[in-house]
């Protein structure tokens, strides 16, 4: 496999002093890289275009007059749908960098409500038995959630660790089964990025060349396809993306195959046993 690239990549940062301000910004940017908007005021379903044939899905952006901008996803019909809402808080900076479809959300590595990623990954020509899949997952639980949870901003598993308690909201579609993450210490089938961790979980080993350098490698996205305390298994491919098997600071840009980029996994060191050393990388152009 290789990297996969969209199509459109906007890449816009923001900050929106109120939740209208919010939700018109994602809206914006998520119909600027092909996104087709339904709705009025505040209130907004955005379809993605589709990778492959059945594979299309719903983000609804809205205020529902909380504290914060919510979005929920459903696939396309809107049968199966998400039923805790991702959180986005008004008043800081933000910065979005979406496709046809994929969505990234990204603020600081260290608060709760300003990190959220959803989207349906690329899948394999191999993969035929699964029909559809939509993913998303962000780093709070509710409107009220102070505290910062696991998210790709931090590790790469949304899990526990590197400063985040925990897992948020999240959102895990496969086939005609849908599951929305409980914040359980029992969900071992959370998404995750899937890395080289050296043939032994005891150690943070193996992920560098005899130079030092770092690898790069396809970000294969895994969760249980049926309920959270399944196996987490490879559902495709993010788009537009890599992972670098070195902590690397937040925001780092860099260039790869002909595109700029940007870290967004913030210094995520790893931790023998628990979690693998790396960071996802987004293209930016």
């Amino acid at each position: 496999m290789a990297i996969r690239y969209s199509g459109t990549i906007v890449d816009q940062a923001f900050n929106g002093a109120t939740r209208s301000a919010v939700v018109a910004a994602i809206k914006n940017a998520l119909v600027a890289a092909g996104w087709t908007a339904a709705g009025a005021g505040d209130d907004w379903k955005l379809t993605s275009e589709i990778p492959y044939v059945g594979a299309q899905m719903i983000a609804r952006v809205y205020d529902g007059g909380g504290s914060n901008v919510y979005i929920r996803l459903s696939d396309v019909d809107e049968f199966l749908v998400q039923t805790n809402d991702f959180i986005v808080k008004p008043g800081v900076d933000l910065r979005i960098i979406c496709g046809p479809y994929q969505v990234a959300i990204i603020g600081s590595p260290v608060n709760s409500a300003e990190n959220v990623f959803f989207g349906i990954p690329y899948r394999p020509t191999f993969m035929t038995t699964l029909t559809r899949s939509i993913w998303g997952h962000g780093d709070a639980k509710d409107d009220t959630d102070a505290t910062k949870r696991g998210s790709f901003r931090t590790t790469l598993d949304c899990m526990t660790g590197n400063g985040a308690t925990g897992k948020g909201a999240t959102f895990n579609l496969a086939g005609d089964t849908a599951w929305t993450g409980t914040n359980a210490s029992s969900d071992v089938g959370a998404q995750r990025l899937i890395v080289p961790v050296g043939g032994r979980l005891s150690n943070v080993n193996g992920w560098r060349w005899f130079d030092d350098s770092c690898d790069f490698v396809e970000p294969l996205l895994a969760f249980a396809p049926a309920a959270h305390d399944g196996e987490a298994k490879i559902i495709g491919q993010l788009w537009d993306a890599c992972v670098i098997t070195d902590a690397v600071a937040a925001d780092t840009p860099f260039t790869l195959d002909g595109h700029n980029w940007i870290v967004v996994t913030s210094d995520e060191t790893g931790l023998a046993g628990t979690r693998a050393r790396g960071a996802l990388c987004l293209a930016i152009t």
